[in-house]
């Protein structure tokens, strides 16, 4: 059985490179791809995994887990030990739950972002490109390693080379897959060359070839609005939120504008992971983007659903957009300063404040005002660039409720309607 995956995602992930990016690990188990920090497990649990009792239901996946986000009926699990399956070590493994009835796994044994980490400066120096080529060459051996042998055990454990299918619908996310089968489980092995490996277990007949959430399709899309209007929350605060946004990790990766893209379009059923979402938005070696936009529509229209970009955000828009029922994403200018406060303000900081004296004394009540002192602080268009995803507001203090893509403690932050209307270039509406 081999290793290299998992040596080199925490070998060669720079984990120095990192804080180049505007990002806030308040928690170092953020690094991994799934937001926490994978250890050794030594066993081989590539059985356990095929057990039919696993599958219909008399038996819990071996390993230990821990609990993800949730998203209606549906929830996810995330390993947090690494064990050996079909003959390598992932980097990730994924369970996706509808109630207590395990519906797919998604096992990530390679993946380019988190491989390269983000290191603009090996394109700028001569040493620099040195290295990236050096790494360039052992991410295609690593691949050609990792895909040869998994095809070698997906043979041996089904008796079979398996069946080559098509998955997606637009042109930039059409696919091809194999599907191995051994009785009623399907096993459907992923690769794209210079991005990732992943592995997909599901019940034969079940597994969905596109990125739409099952069931979806066959809504009408006035019941389709329905629903997502129906998950509208209003607090007796004044907030107006939506409840169950995914928590989507970029880790060490530049992949905030992938990251937070999902975060919006799974939770309007856009089965899309952000390895998938990378290959085709023009990222190479972890760097990059330039078809961010095009892979941002393609997406959307794989879901079924219509996205609309603007180079300025509007207030009044943004609450019709979660008064329906979709989150909104936005691309804007950051500073480190401005997010300890945004930070300070998120919803779960406000709340402590209802019942500890202590964080009532100090956390100021409101946002500052947006007075020319306070604008003299906003970040210009020199700034670094970032990606957020609006998930509420609150009417009367013109207050945006957002989060990032860094992990569960940066949900919730709270924004002055004008500083956010000032510092964002884009934003993205999603509609039926």
């Amino acid at each position: 059985m081999k290793t290299p995956s998992l040596i080199l995602f925490f070998t060669l992930s720079s984990v120095s490179s990192l804080w180049s990016l505007p990002q806030d690990f308040s928690d170092l188990g953020d690094l991994a791809l799934f937001g926490g920090g994978l250890v050794m497990d030594n066993r081989d649990l590539t059985q356990g995994f095929m057990d039919p009792g696993v599958w219909g239901g008399d038996a819990a996946l071996p390993g230990k887990w821990r609990q993800g986000h949730e998203i209606g009926s549906k929830s996810v699990r995330y390993i947090a030990a690494a064990p050996y399956l079909f003959g390598q070590v992932p980097i990730g493994v994924e369970a996706v739950y509808d109630q207590k009835r395990l519906d797919r796994v998604s096992i990530y044994y390679l993946e380019s972002g988190t491989f390269y980490g983000y290191a603009p400066q090996l394109k700028e120096t001569k040493e620099g490109k040195k290295t990236l080529r050096e790494k360039q060459a052992l991410f295609r051996k690593v691949y050609d390693e990792v895909l040869e042998g998994l095809e070698d055990q997906l043979a041996e454990v089904t008796d079979s080379r398996g069946e080559d299918r098509v998955g997606g619908k637009t042109s930039v996310f059409k696919h091809r897959y194999r599907q191995y089968e051994t009785g009623d489980l399907a096993l459907q092995l992923r690769a794209k060359k210079d991005f990732f490996v992943r592995l997909d277990l599901c019940r034969v007949g079940e597994g969905t070839p596109g990125f739409v959430s099952p069931g979806l399709e066959s809504l009408r899309k006035r019941d389709r609005a329905a629903m997502l209007k129906e998950k509208v929350q209003r607090e007796p605060d004044g907030d107006i939120s939506l409840p169950g946004i995914p928590m989507i990790y970029q880790g060490g990766r530049a992949y905030c504008g992938i990251t937070t893209y999902l975060m919006a379009a799974q939770y309007l059923g856009v089965q899309m992971d952000p390895a998938t979402m990378a290959s085709e938005s023009g990222f190479r070696y972890g760097m990059g983007g330039n078809k961010m936009i095009e892979a941002y529509k393609a997406a959307a229209k794989e879901g079924g659903l219509r996205l609309n970009r603007t180079t300025k955000l509007d207030f009044d828009r943004v609450k019709a957009s979660i008064d329906a029922g979709y989150p909104v994403m936005v691309w804007r200018r950051f500073d480190i300063e401005r997010n300890r406060l945004h930070s300070a303000f998120a919803t779960s900081s406000r709340r402590l404040t209802k019942t500890h004296p202590v964080f009532r004394r100090l956390l100021p009540k409101e946002l500052p005002e947006p007075d020319a002192a306070d604008r003299a602080t906003w970040p210009g268009k020199s700034a670094p660039a970032h990606a957020s995803v609006i998930t509420g507001y609150h009417p009367e203090r013109r207050e945006v409720i957002f989060s990032e893509s860094w992990g569960e403690h940066a949900r919730g932050k709270r924004m002055r309607a004008e500083e956010l209307e000032a510092t964002a270039y884009y934003a993205f509406y999603f509609s039926l």
